[in-house]
């Protein structure tokens, strides 16, 4: 298992709606859904869902529609999504093995720094 993750696509969906002008405050209330959810799905502390994912590509399209049309990057953000949920759950699992056998494990994060897992989302 490579021990760098994936990209999330909270990053990549942050930079589209900044490419059309939207903040997080913005995209929340024309969504109208939670500012802290969608905080957390962008900053990568909830996983994105299929609803959300659609619902934020349809809203980029209405202000600047993609060539591919409607739901295109919806579908990658949730492939990019599934990916990353499975390195996290082979992230955990591989801190789990490591822990047991008493050796130090250090993951890499997506934008290459170095982080501790945190002990409460190991796997049991």
């Amino acid at each position: 298992m490579s021990t760098t993750s994936p990209l999330p696509p909270g990053w990549l969906i942050k930079e589209a709606l900044a490419d059309v002008g939207l903040g997080i405050s913005e995209t929340a209330s024309r969504l109208k859904i939670n500012r802290p959810n969608l905080s957390h799905v962008l900053n990568h502390k909830s996983a994105l869902t299929r609803d959300l994912a659609y619902r934020i590509d349809a809203l980029i399209n209405s202000i600047k529609p993609h060539p591919e049309g409607f739901f295109h990057m919806a579908k990658v953000w949730m492939e990019l999504q599934a990916e990353y949920d499975w390195w996290r759950e082979e992230d955990q699992r591989e801190a789990v093995r490591h822990k047991a056998l008493g050796l130090k494990y250090e993951k890499w994060h997506w934008n290459g720094q170095p982080e501790e897992p945190d002990q409460g989302e190991l796997l049991t």
